[in-house]
């Protein structure tokens, strides 16, 4: 199943003329679609070692930075940078992208995810608990 969702969200994005002419008034879907590839990538080389997975990472990134190139200033792309830099523990980049989208979106769900992992990852385990029980409430 996971190589069906792969080869349609690849010809999706893939950028060649018959797609671009046909997804041109979808841009905001395309970012969408695009994100979501990154992250099966990013989903897929945890489940790879070796070669594999650094080539699925990569894959990842040239989505990313494909998305960014239809918007620069896209929720979505925020968000996914949040997970990508998180996954790299990049923490500090992940944070920047936590606020811009709260620039973008206060109280954005995923990206108070994003922050909560973040101060997790780093140790801060109260106030990681704090975003956690903000998101309950």
């Amino acid at each position: 199943m996971s190589k069906q969702f792969e080869q349609v969200l690849t010809e999706v994005t893939s950028g060649e003329d018959k797609s671009e002419a046909f997804f041109t008034d979808y841009k905001e879907d395309r970012l969408l679609i695009t994100n979501a590839l990154a992250s099966f990538f990013l989903q897929e080389s945890k489940l790879q070692g070796g070669i594999f997975q650094q080539q699925k990472i990569e894959q990842a990134k040239k989505l990313l930075d494909q998305a960014e190139s239809l918007s620069l200033v896209s929720l979505h792309n925020f968000v996914s940078k949040i997970f990508y830099f998180l996954f790299q523990g990049r923490f500090q980049d992940a944070q920047m992208n936590v606020n811009q989208a709260n620039i973008k979106q206060k109280g954005n769900i995923m990206a108070m995810i994003g922050e909560a992992l973040i101060k997790f990852n780093c140790g801060e385990i109260l106030n990681s608990l704090r975003v956690f029980k903000k998101i309950l409430s």
